[in-house]
């Protein structure tokens, strides 16, 4: 037990004073900077999605022991300790001490605990919660002849904690209590039901607020809907993506199965896999018909008791198969965190650190500097200092919109731009951007961000690693009109122009990797609406697959040749996550108004996108 909390406590404070501040954290730390509780809940939490909880605690937090990151991250690092020894404890009390010790082992190495434990956010604080409400709870519903109403009170307090920590943690509650009304004594019943109504009362004041988000809508504006994998995915990023760690659990398995007996765990081992996959399941449903907002993060909550259905039921094994077990579980654990997951290395490369570290590497009397990121983000203190430059664009602060992105780095007269692109932000961007600097002097991708350093000079393509095509040369074109001149140059006025159906995509060599479609057309004027559009086709003529489209006015209109530069930028992952076969791109110009205009460009080409940019949770 000892070594297990040693072996947790040094994974989760490495380096402690270098744990870096997430975009989550950084964001939620920007809205603690108010006068009062009163503007902090009006503009500080319902101008978010999660409950007042952890706002108002990292609020005070703050204002009493200051911003440096360690300050911010200790409390959630000791409730992800904490979380261990509440779970040792329910464990050992609800099957033995082989189950405990197994669990809280993987508990102690996983990323997915780790890492949730060195981030100040609603996630391992929900965990520590929900483990509190069930310690209470077992002594509730077990053994209500002891300390009733005491038991009853913690429980109350702890759920109503859950409530105002995280959505998904009051759902995680709700379940809890419920199961009570099935297991307690009939006698207590009656007794029990003031649970319900005492987390109510407790959790009315947040009620003004939930109706408010609620009414907000939420993550699902910027999250995709889960897939039928979803929980595959999960299962294998929970035990770090590691056939060696997975190879050891079921080995755990067959010994449990080896030495099984029938025993009164089964009961709590039913129990804890009805929690889990209710929140599964009520979340997935939620995210495909209402609105997405399953994440592994919500999982986390529950992921104990997922852990103890699936070993709960094996029996106390003799102190050398126990103690076999338990080391091999915290080797392979560890070594596939450290070494398999890159933990350290990737969670701790902080992307805006990196960005602006990157940048301060330029020499800004001939470099132009921009950043698709939040201004904020930009201004936050970093363990060390660097000479980041005093001159750049940020987005939100200086530029706002693509065209004036464009018209900006035209018209920044020096030698190279830097670009610092966060994940959120037009793709198009880092197009626009090697069209004017052709030549890509150097990439640095990190965890959700890349740093691309371009120079004007000569024609070097350097993001793109497969071949360009270009829809010029393609002769056959038999669902639209067109009219091919000597020089090269198409004139239309037909609505749909010309275009082309191709599995260019063949080359794909990582469902990161970004497709750039470009189209150069001359128009008669700034406010021509010419639309180039890239779309997957549905095999069945349903809806596509995907479907993405942007007009001439989002782009910089020269008034010297009257022509603009229109592109659509895919990350195909988008599209694979619908189909996993590579199907045909579609790419045309829609012409609505049906005004003449001319095409003197148009191309397809496949960059080498990000592709550690979900590292923290993707295998790789």
């Amino acid at each position: 037990m000892i070594l297990v909390i040693l072996i947790a406590s040094v994974l989760r404070f490495w380096n402690f004073f270098e744990i870096p501040l997430t975009h989550d954290e950084v964001s939620a730390l920007n809205r603690t900077h108010f006068d009062n509780f009163t503007d902090l809940i009006e503009y500080g939490v319902k101008a978010d999605t999660h409950p007042p909880g952890v706002q108002v605690f990292t609020y005070y937090w703050t204002k009493w022991f200051g911003y440096e990151q360690w300050v911010v991250k200790l409390p959630f690092l000791l409730m992800g300790i904490g979380s261990l020894l509440i779970a040792y404890s329910i464990f050992k009390k609800w099957s033995n001490e082989t189950v405990a010790l197994l669990i809280i082992s993987l508990l102690a190495t996983l990323q997915f605990t780790v890492m949730y434990s060195q981030i100040a956010r609603p996630y391992i604080s929900g965990m520590f919660l929900v483990l509190c409400m069930v310690y209470y709870w077992d002594g509730l519903v077990y053994r209500p002849e002891k300390h009733f109403w005491k038991n009853l009170i913690l429980t109350a307090i702890f759920g109503a904690a859950c409530g105002y920590n995280h959505h998904f943690s009051l759902l995680a509650a709700f379940i809890i209590g419920i199961t009570g009304v099935f297991v307690i004594n009939r006698k207590y019943l009656i007794k029990y039901l003031t649970l319900g109504i005492l987390i109510s009362i407790l959790y009315l004041p947040n009620l003004s607020i939930f109706l408010h988000q609620l009414d907000r809508g939420g993550v699902g504006e910027w999250l995709g809907e889960p897939t039928p994998r979803f929980i595959l995915n999960f299962l294998s990023y929970s035990f770090n993506h590691s056939l060696s760690l997975m190879f050891v659990f079921a080995g755990i398995i067959a010994i449990g199965i080896y030495h099984f007996k029938r025993n009164a765990s089964l009961k709590t081992v039913l129990i804890s896999g009805i929690w889990f996959f209710s929140v599964w399941i009520i979340g997935y449903y939620y995210s495909v018909h209402r609105n997405p907002v399953l994440q592994f993060s919500m999982l986390l909550f529950f992921f104990p008791f997922l852990l103890y259905t699936m070993l709960g039921w094996i029996p106390q094994l003799g102190k050398k198969t126990q103690t076999l077990l338990v080391f091999l579980v915290l080797f392979f654990g560890t070594t596939s965190l450290v070494f398999n997951r890159k933990h350290f290395e990737v969670f701790y490369a902080n992307r805006y650190f990196q960005m602006k570290e990157d940048a301060s590497k330029c020499d800004p009397n001939k470099t132009c500097f921009v950043f698709a990121t939040y201004p904020h983000f930009l201004g936050i203190d970093f363990p060390r200092n660097i000479d980041f430059p005093t001159e750049y664009l940020a987005w939100e602060e200086n530029v706002n919109t693509i065209k004036e992105f464009e018209e900006y780095i035209i018209n920044c007269g020096k030698q190279q731009l830097f670009l610092g692109h966060v994940e959120q932000f037009p793709k198009e961007l880092i197009a626009i951007a090697h069209h004017y600097y052709a030549n890509v002097v150097e990439v640095n991708y990190t965890n959700g961000a890349a740093s691309y350093l371009f120079s004007g000079g000569w024609d070097f393509q350097g993001l793109i690693y497969s071949y360009t095509a270009n829809v010029l040369d393609y002769p056959t074109l038999n669902y639209i009109k067109e009219q091919r001149l000597s020089s090269g140059v198409y004139k239309d006025t037909n609505e749909y122009s010309l275009g082309t159906e191709v599995n260019l995509l063949e080359d794909l060599e990582h469902k990161y990797d970004l497709l750039v479609v470009h189209a150069k057309v001359k128009v008669s004027s700034q406010d021509t609406d010419i639309k180039l559009v890239a779309e997957f086709p549905n095999q069945n003529g349903s809806e596509p697959i995907y479907y993405s489209a942007n007009s001439s006015q989002l782009f910089h209109f020269n008034p010297v040749d009257s022509t603009v530069n229109i592109v659509v930028t895919v990350s195909m992952d988008i599209v694979l996550d619908q189909q996993k076969d590579i199907p045909n791109l579609k790419t045309y110009l829609w012409n609505p108004k049906k005004i003449a205009f001319e095409i003197h460009e148009y191309t397809v080409k496949l960059w080498e996108g990000n592709r550690i940019k979900y590292c923290l949770t993707d295998d790789f």
